[in-house]
């Protein structure tokens, strides 16, 4: 036990008055005698307990709990939210070579269950090689060693999990707009690890991480054998919202919210409880510029195209261009091509949306002299069909012709195993339309074929929400 009376002796005025108040408000008569009684130094142990009418056990119990007391004193201008709990680790230098010895351990040790309560594992790092150094001639010097060690480890952990749901997002981001298969295994290698990470240590900041992985797998990967061990996503989603709330003053987690909505919004938009979709839609949308930001953590700008699909579903007065995705001062990262793709063609099909052909035609045009489709296939058809489209709608029948026949060979090329079957239809309703005599009857014949087949992972255009009129105009 740390020595109670020099503790008492290195208290403040101000605080040992304040812990005698404390003990005579809540009449702790006991505690309030231990206190007065080591205060004078006039007795020894013996003759406290004896005065006290105590045995020796229930005297050192006696003294344990005035500790904790004092801790919580001297703690307390130091200690109690996150913030606090930051300045109070910034701190600990001073602490170490400008306080005594008892009175730092002890400050310490409270940090120390503060941090721990809170799992703030790089803020805990410092508190322990604090006390090794304080506990060097001490017998506790190894077991501050080995939590000092097993501490590192824990970091590590959470790192390694951090960085591997980078990795995961960016992978995800590419197998999105390329469709390759390949990129499903890598996806499911990353989320087996992370997995394995968050069952290493009772943490729910690895929790979190774990759930963020599997959600976005559930989500948005059509590897249905990958999860069917996971929780329902509802269940997953109610989780993740208590960890948040419970821990509120985490600032990573203030951030977290964001992410907690667009999962929220995918989900729900997934099996069309549109009222509950929309909750989630205007709560994210409200700090889009912020969260297109955090593609380190989730697949952001997947939220731009699902909310282009929802848009029949929002009241008519939140569809105009100017206040749909309120996108502020947001500037996209040209080097993260697959984000960059989502969102310069979601603000062409706004465009679109607003009958606004020429700005739609100037903003795919752009992307396409900015980026390489060349890993991107599957992005490379939507933009281009669209864009096919619009020269149609411009009457630049030979713009369309060119690109057409370009487009029809790179699709072909990936249509391996049909996936692009849909593509290829929707290829052919363009061709027909720009010829000079072309049979209307063909083309919504066509057209019906294409819309039910245009469905599941290999869905063209799903953003703009194809229809015969859309199409037959």
């Amino acid at each position: 036990m740390i020595h109670l009376d020099a503790l008492i002796f290195q208290m403040s005025e101000q605080e040992y008055e304040a812990l005698r108040s404390d003990l005579a408000k809540n009449k702790a008569d006991k505690f309030l005698s231990l206190l007065g009684y080591i205060k004078e130094g006039r007795l020894s142990d013996e003759q406290i307990s004896s005065t006290l009418n105590v045995n020796q056990s229930a005297y050192y119990t006696l003294k344990s709990r005035l500790h904790d007391k004092i801790q919580d004193v001297i703690s307390s201008g130091l200690t109690g939210m996150k913030m606090k709990l930051a300045v109070s680790v910034s701190n600990i230098p001073d602490l170490v070579y400008n306080t005594p010895r008892e009175t730092a351990i002890a400050i310490l040790k409270k940090l120390e269950e503060d941090l721990i309560e809170n799992d703030l594992p790089h803020e805990l790092r410092g508190v322990y090689s604090a006390l090794k150094k304080l506990h060097l001639h001490s017998p506790k010097y190894f077991t501050y060693s080995q939590k000092y060690n097993k501490h590192l480890a824990y970091i590590a952990s959470i790192d390694k999990s951090e960085e591997l749901i980078a990795q995961f997002n960016k992978t995800l981001s590419i197998y999105y707009l390329s469709k390759k298969k390949e990129h499903i295994d890598v996806l499911h290698l990353i989320k087996k690890e992370v997995s394995n990470i968050s069952h290493l240590y009772q943490s729910h900041h690895l929790r979190i991480n774990k759930i963020i992985v599997d959600l976005s797998f559930a989500l948005f990967i059509p590897l249905p054998e990958a999860v069917q061990n996971d929780s329902p996503v509802e269940d997953m989603l109610n989780e993740m919202e208590k960890i948040l709330t419970k821990y509120s003053d985490d600032k990573s987690y203030g951030h977290l919210r964001l992410v907690y909505y667009f999962f929220s919004f995918e989900y729900y938009r997934s099996i069309k409880q549109h009222k509950k979709a929309s909750v989630y839609f205007y709560k994210l949308n409200e700090h889009l510029p912020v969260f297109l930001q955090y593609n380190f953590c989730c697949f952001t700008t997947k939220f731009l195209l699902s909310a282009l699909g929802f848009k029949p579903f929002l009241n008519s007065e939140d569809n105009s261009g100017a206040t749909f995705l309120k996108f502020g001062n947001f500037i996209p990262d040209l080097n993260d091509v697959p984000n960059y793709i989502n969102y310069q063609f979601s603000r062409a099909v706004l465009s679109v949306n607003e009958k606004n052909y020429t700005e739609a035609i100037g903003i795919i045009n752009g992307l396409l002299g900015e980026v390489s489709f060349r890993e991107y296939p599957f992005a490379e058809a939507e933009v281009k069909l669209l864009l096919a489209f619009l020269y149609f709608r411009r009457g630049l029948m030979e713009n369309a012709a060119s690109l057409l026949k370009s487009l029809s060979r790179k699709i072909r090329e990936h249509n391996t195993s049909n996936e692009y079957k849909n593509a290829l239809m929707l290829l052919k309703i363009v061709n027909l339309k720009l010829q000079t005599e072309s049979d209307q009857k063909k083309i919504s014949r066509h057209i019906m074929q294409f819309l039910q087949v245009n469905d599941g992972t290999y869905k063209i255009l799903d953003c703009l929400n194809l229809n015969e009129d859309f199409l037959l105009q």
